[in-house]
C-alpha cells in the first residue's frame, strides 16, 4: 500500500499541527522552510524539510 503524502509550502504553525496528526496516522509529511535551523527542527520531528529561500532552492532530486 502506498503511504499518503502531504507537501506544504511554508511549513508554519498550522501545518505543524496538521503534520503531527498525519504522521501519527502513517502519512509521509514534507514541507519547505526558509532557514537551516527550521529544517533541522522539522527533521527532528519526522518532517522531511526542504530549505527554500532566495539564496538556496531545493534540487529536483529533493523534490521527487
Amino acid at each position: 500500500m502506498n503511504a499518503k503524502k502531504l507537501f506544504v509550502f511554508g511549513y508554519g504553525a498550522t501545518a505543524t499541527v496538521l503534520g503531527q496528526r498525519l504522521l501519527a496516522k502513517g502519512w509521509k509529511v514534507m514541507g519547505t522552510c526558509r532557514t537551516q535551523e527550521k529544517a533541522q527542527s522539522l527533521l527532528a520531528s519526522g518532517i522531511e524539510a526542504l530549505c527554500f529561500n532566495e539564496d538556496v532552492a531545493p534540487t529536483s532530486e529533493q523534490l521527487s
